[in-house]
């Protein structure tokens, strides 16, 4: 993704991370 999330970057999934990735701080 392009935006600092709490998942693993995915392609196109910043909004709506897979549920089975474990919350991961990516600032």
């Amino acid at each position: 993704g392009r935006t600092p999330t709490i998942y693993f970057e995915r392609p196109g999934i910043d909004e709506a991370p897979p549920p089975y990735l474990p919350p991961i701080l990516v600032i």
